[in-house]
């Protein structure tokens, strides 16, 4: 790390996890298909999910108010 480090990463980090809390206030999530999440995971370095999670999100009534 040291000198080279990358000066924006602290800031980034908290875009990212800023932007994650507004998608989970902002939006009503359902698991797409028959409702059943498959947790069973790939072989390898970082474990991937075996079948990748599909959703959809819907807006809250209250977001539709405050965007018209």
């Amino acid at each position: 790390m040291g000198r080279r480090a990358c000066p924006g990463e602290a800031l980034a980090m908290r875009a990212i996890s800023m932007t994650l809390a507004l998608f989970v206030q902002c939006f009503d999530w359902k698991v797409a298909g028959d409702g059943k999440i498959d947790m069973s995971e790939r072989d390898g370095f970082t474990l991937t999910k075996l079948v990748p999670l599909k959703a959809m999100c819907k807006t809250r009534p209250v977001i539709n108010k405050l965007l018209k």
